[in-house]
């Protein structure tokens, strides 16, 4: 279903969107499924911006995401940092914590990589126009 929205009430989504920090389809998804399907399927609205990165990962993969997934204290810190987002009984996406970056040795390779002397020349004509 395309549902094709004035450019006033558009505008007003994207705006409420912006200000919960998801997107706007899923700010009207959670609107009209309130609407629709009453107080029990009401829109989620995150409390801290683990909440808002979790609701827009689900959105951006197409799964709903009930509210106990985000009520429940401590379901994060419990499940190890890792949630997995599913469509009914079928798992949909996986979040897991980011490794922290590696620290790097600097000079560890000196002199592994030589660079041409022509690195920084222009490339003939030959190579723009694809002939050998």
């Amino acid at each position: 279903m395309v549902i094709h929205l004035d450019p006033d009430l558009e505008a007003a989504l994207t705006d409420s969107a912006r200000r919960l920090g998801i997107p706007p389809e899923a700010l009207a998804r959670d609107v009209l499924r309130a609407r629709f399907l009453g107080g029990a399927a009401a829109a989620i609205h995150p409390g801290d911006e683990r909440e808002r990165r979790l609701i827009r990962a689900a959105s951006d993969c197409w799964v709903s995401l009930p509210h106990s997934a985000l009520s429940s204290e401590g379901l994060y810190e419990a499940s190890g940092g890792e949630v997995i987002l599913a469509d009914g009984a079928a798992p949909r996406a996986r979040i897991v914590p980011c490794e922290p970056p590696r620290t790097r040795v600097e000079g560890l390779h000196a002199g592994a990589f030589q660079a041409a002397p022509d690195l920084d020349d222009p490339l003939p004509d030959e190579f723009w126009i694809g002939r050998p």
